[in-house]
């Protein structure tokens, strides 16, 4: 039996009232959990998991946040920890503001976009990598912290899937499988689990249709009932470098967040690297 998905987010919300529990992260407020694992397996059409997407994709604003960051170069390897606050914009207005810090460097790294170029502060370098947006940089070994602005934007929000592009649907026993394309190229493939509808992965293709970038989002908060995960990874399928967002604190949908907030000014006497590296996929 299909059950329309505007039916399911009502039964969620109601056993999301007794099957919450609570986490506490590094900033000491606590995040509250949602658990699905007592759910059944629902069943959807294809069109209203496209809208799904959709209605995702368009209903959040924006994201503030305090976290807990890990960034490596490849699998195995030891991973830099530090801990970080970010406020994001979702695109078309698009804007990042993401800070790193440890204890004993009040600023390891700041990254800030305004939707169209990124600026990459390295203090203990005193360095400052920039360029447009639009640029798969993170593949460059010689970058130290391997942390791509638009991949970030991805991550922190679900884009829309656009009326020109096209995609198919496989049903799986636990999840739902959209790919989608543009001129019969894969550009990208969205798992949504059966029991909440949450996205909970995603893979970007390059131009040349191969897997870039795996999203992975993971324990789902109930917040005022609306549902964000709490823990996202990134993994860059063609350098082999990740990096982990474990959040604490979320806002959504920030109020008064300054545009100003997403201008880099570059420091006097600071080194600065143009990044100029082979675009990704439009």
């Amino acid at each position: 039996m299909v059950i329309p998905i505007t039916e399911v987010r009502l039964q969620i919300l109601f056993v999301t009232s007794v099957a919450v529990c609570l986490v506490t992260g590094c900033g000491g407020g606590g995040l509250r959990v949602v658990g699905f694992s007592d759910l059944p397996v629902r069943t959807a059409i294809p069109e209203d998991l496209i809208a799904e997407v959709n209605r995702n994709a368009t209903s959040l604003v924006g994201v503030k946040g305090y976290l807990e960051m890990g960034l490596m170069k490849g699998s195995g390897e030891k991973a830099r920890r530090c801990s970080g606050m970010i406020v994001a914009v979702n695109p078309p207005r698009g804007g990042l503001y993401l800070k790193g810090y440890k204890r004993l460097s009040p600023t390891y790294f700041t990254l800030v976009s305004d939707g169209d170029e990124f600026w990459f502060h390295i203090p203990r370098d005193n360095v400052v990598y920039t360029g447009p947006l639009d640029l798969a940089w993170s593949r460059d070994d010689s970058l130290p912290l391997y942390l791509n602005a638009r991949d970030l934007f991805r991550a922190l929000f679900v884009a829309p899937i656009k009326a020109d592009a096209t995609w198919d649907v496989l049903e799986m026993e636990a999840f739902y499988v959209i790919t989608v394309y543009k001129n019969d190229r894969v550009t990208r493939k969205i798992r949504i689990e059966r029991k909440g509808f949450n996205i909970v992965d995603e893979i970007y293709y390059d131009v040349e249709s191969l897997a870039q970038l795996e999203i992975q989002r993971k324990d789902f908060a109930d917040l005022d009932g609306r549902r964000y995960p709490t823990s996202l990874v990134l993994l860059d399928l063609i350098s082999g470098s990740s990096v982990f967002l474990d959040f604490s604190e979320i806002t959504l949908d920030p109020e008064n967040v300054p545009d100003k907030a997403f201008r880099f000014s570059i420091p006097d006497d600071v080194d600065v690297r143009p990044i100029e590296l082979k675009k990704a996929q439009p």
